[in-house]
Formats: C-alpha cells, sequence, structure tokens
C-alpha cells in the first residue's frame, strides 16, 4: 500500500511538472508570436493607409501646364499625374502667406496664361488650413484662413514662385518658400504625357499636334503626338 501510495503522489507530481512546462510552450510558441506580429504590422499598415488617403485627398485633380499661349493637361498612364506632381514638391517647405489680393478679370486672364506655370486645380474650394496640413510634409504654423481652388507653379526662375487663386472670387495670395527644388518636378514635367487637345488663346480647342514653342527658359515639357482622347474641362 506504501508503495503504491509513493508511486501515485510521483505520478501526480509528475504530471503537473510536465503541465506546467506543456503550458509554457504553448505561451512561447513561435507560430503565435508570429500572429501577434502579424496583427501588429496588419494594424500599423491599415494605419499607414489611411493616412496616405486622408492626404490623396486634398491633392489638386487636374494639372496644366501652361507655355507660351498653349495651357496643356498633363495626363499619366495608369497614375494620377496631380499625385505624381505632388511627390515630387512635397518636400517644398512654406514660410510665409502674403496678404490677400482681389484681382481684376484682365489680370486673373494674365495670370492664368502666364507662359512656364504648372497649374493645379481642384474639384472645389479648399481651405488653407486643410491644405496646410496635408499637402506640404512640415506644414506651415501660423496658418490664415482663406480658401482656394487653384495652385499655380511659376517655374521661369530658378526659384519657383507659389500662388493660391480662388477663381469664383479672384482673390490671390503668393506664398514665400523656404526650401522648394525643382528637379524631381522638371523630371516629371519631362516624361508626363499631355492630353490630346491644347486650349489656344482665345479659349478655343485644337487637336495636340508635334510642335516645340521656344521658351527663354528651359522648363523640360513633353511636346508629341497622342491618340488618346482625355476628359477636357472648360475650366483650365
Amino acid at each position: 500500500m506504501k508503495l503504491s501510495g509513493l508511486i501515485l503522489r510521483v505520478s501526480l507530481t509528475a504530471m503537473v511538472l510536465l503541465s506546467l512546462v506543456f503550458s509554457a510552450l504553448i505561451w512561447r510558441n513561435p507560430s503565435r508570436l508570429g500572429r501577434t506580429e502579424t496583427s501588429s504590422a496588419l494594424k500599423t499598415t491599415q494605419e499607414t493607409s489611411a493616412s496616405q488617403q486622408a492626404a490623396y485627398l486634398y491633392v489638386p485633380t487636374t494639372a496644366y501646364y501652361q507655355t507660351g499661349s498653349q495651357k496643356v493637361q498633363l495626363l499619366q498612364k495608369d497614375q494620377s499625374a496631380t499625385g505624381e506632381i505632388h511627390k515630387t514638391i512635397r518636400q517644398w517647405q512654406l514660410k510665409q502667406v502674403n496678404s490677400s489680393v482681389q484681382l481684376s478679370t484682365s489680370a486673373l486672364a494674365a495670370l492664368l496664361t502666364q507662359t512656364d506655370t504648372l497649374q493645379l486645380t481642384f474639384s472645389g474650394p479648399v481651405t488653407f488650413g486643410v491644405f496646410n496640413a496635408h499637402y506640404f510634409a512640415k506644414p506651415l504654423k501660423n496658418v490664415p484662413s482663406f480658401q482656394f481652388d487653384r495652385l499655380i507653379i511659376d517655374l521661369k526662375n530658378r526659384k519657383p514662385k507659389l500662388t493660391l487663386v480662388d477663381d469664383s472670387t479672384r482673390m490671390s495670395r503668393t506664398a514665400t518658400l523656404a526650401k522648394s527644388p525643382t528637379t524631381k518636378l522638371r523630371a516629371y514635367l519631362q516624361k508626363a504625357q499631355p492630353s490630346g487637345c491644347r486650349w489656344l488663346k482665345n479659349g478655343s480647342t485644337a487637336n495636340w499636334s508635334h510642335t516645340t514653342p521656344s521658351r527663354s527658359h528651359s522648363v523640360p515639357t513633353p511636346f508629341y503626338s497622342t491618340s488618346k482622347t482625355p476628359t477636357t474641362s472648360s475650366r483650365c
């Protein structure tokens, strides 16, 4: 009896120890750890994706390049032209936004036909506060309250000039840039594909044809034929 009791106690003790060992192994199972890491990575990816989508909502919808008397809509196959442009200038830094000025009708027309300018238009008015928070990597600290629907980047000089315009009210503001390298932007303009139409100075349209107008500044801009039929708009 004493021997059987001893064996029983030893067996129970061994079973308890084995249970503890197996429990420890289960908790330290690499497959469980892998699932935890995968969940964390998925959560991080989802948060990053949500952040990118929020920023994408405030990217302009249409890009035009004005050269001489021609305004050309930029297109890129399977990609957003305005999104690609955004990538090239995202690291620019705004130093300050100057006071607003209401342009006359003729002054606005002159601004919109100014040569060597990249013009980005939004589908509707955008508040500068929202634009400032999402468009450039480093937002401006002192944010004025106004809205606009067109971003004009003057590329005639080495340092670009930025103008924000509300087409409906003709209110405009120029912005001073602290850092604004244009190497990536100019490289993109060189490879971007223009639409199949060009806007003439009088507002009418004509089929795109191979032409290389003379320009005082060597901003690389594509000029070649294309068979695409773009979705054009009278607001350019």
